[in-house]
């Protein structure tokens, strides 16, 4: 909804007034916040989801991703603060962007680690399970799990990437709209 409304007011309502698009609008720096908070939300639906079915050996693995998740969000939170006091023009996007990419650098190893260890949870369940329609629910689910877990993966690197390796640039924030829509 918000990128729908910043499309709308930099696309038609500001499309000839060149200093309306070089303008940092609020939403702008909201989206960091948005994104931030729900990549978080995500990611601890699945922590709870491992907590409930995963053995208690898996369970400390969930240390490290946890500890991956809540340094992301901070710095999540931080770029949308800093955004809100810092940025008055979208160039100004360039002073935040490596707090930016350091947030989705955190979201691909949590998302890779909990990715990793719901499969292996999954796997651990279906090998127990003597039903061949809750093998192949499971099966499902692994794949499920794979593909959405290397989907995340794979946006919040090119995101992280393009960030650092793009600075002064905003395709980060382009691949970051398509990876909050998770």
């Amino acid at each position: 909804m918000v990128w729908m409304y910043i499309g709308y007011r930099y696309m038609v309502t500001e499309a000839f007034n060149i200093n309306g698009t070089l303008t940092s609008h609020w939403t702008i720096s909201a989206t960091f916040l948005i994104t931030s908070f729900s990549v978080y939300t995500c990611q601890v639906f699945y922590c709870c989801r491992i907590w409930t079915f995963g053995a208690s050996y898996y369970r400390w693995f969930l240390i490290p991703a946890i500890v991956s998740m809540c340094t992301g969000v901070s710095f999540g939170i931080v770029a949308g603060v800093k955004a809100f006091l810092v940025v008055r023009q979208i160039t100004d996007l360039d002073k935040i962007s490596w707090m930016v990419s350091v947030a989705y650098g955190l979201s691909v190893s949590s998302d890779i680690i909990l990715a990793g260890i719901l499969i292996f949870t999954l796997l651990r369940i279906r090998r127990e399970s003597k039903v061949s329609s809750t093998r192949t629910v499971l099966n499902t689910l692994i794949i499920y799990t794979i593909n959405t877990g290397l989907l995340t993966s794979v946006v919040s690197f090119f995101a992280f990437l393009f960030a650092i390796v793009i600075r002064g640039n905003l395709i980060y924030a382009g691949v970051s709209i398509v990876g909050a829509k998770r």
